[in-house]
């Protein structure tokens, strides 16, 4: 869940209650976007792929608790169906397939303060590789594209940098490109 100004870096000095104050601690500063324009970016990208990806599933609206019951979720850790529940976990991992099963996503978060090598589940797409949509471990604007750009990961293991996160798509060809008519709406984050 995104607050207003999350995409502009918007901390209110970490006051949740700030609704009654009328004073800076609760204003918007519109000049943090010109300072944090890469992580308004990003978001921006996010929204518009939420926004996309009802055609995904059919041309229906799910709600995030619909789509965690209608698709296929595998749990997994650094390696694919071993997933590491434990309190000292470093790593969380998640495959999901559409409803449809023509689309696969891949999610790995390493929240340990080394690199962590992630073994890749079977992209089950005939001969589609994963590739590669949002690493944030790559520099702006390579930390996130769009799908129709996302490059192929043609290894069996990625190594996630300390402290991110990777999403890896397969089955996306010739469902979204970055001329469909979503891309091509107007979107209230705009640049």
């Amino acid at each position: 869940m995104l607050g207003m100004g999350d995409e502009i870096c918007r901390s209110q000095a970490g006051n949740n209650n700030a609704y009654c104050q009328d004073n800076p601690t609760s204003w918007l500063d519109w000049g943090l976007l010109a300072q944090h324009q890469d992580i308004h970016r990003f978001v921006r990208e996010l929204v518009t792929y939420r926004r996309r990806r009802d055609f995904v599933i059919d041309g229906q609206a799910f709600s995030l608790a619909d789509l965690l019951q209608r698709n296929q979720i595998i749990w997994n850790g650094v390696m694919p169906g071993q997933p590491d529940h434990s309190d000292d976990s470093r790593s969380l991992a998640l495959t999901l397939t559409s409803s449809s099963h023509r689309f696969r996503c891949a999610l790995m978060v390493n929240a340990w303060w080394e690199p962590l090598t992630f073994t890749l589940p079977p992209a089950d797409f005939g001969s589609q590789s994963w590739h590669r949509w949002i690493d944030t471990t790559l520099p702006c604007p390579d930390d996130i594209v769009p799908w129709d750009q996302a490059e192929p990961v043609d290894q069996p293991q990625v190594e996630l940098g300390p402290r991110s996160v990777m999403v890896l798509i397969t089955g996306h060809q010739g469902l979204i490109s970055s001329s469909d008519p979503v891309a091509m709406a107007p979107n209230r984050i705009s640049s």
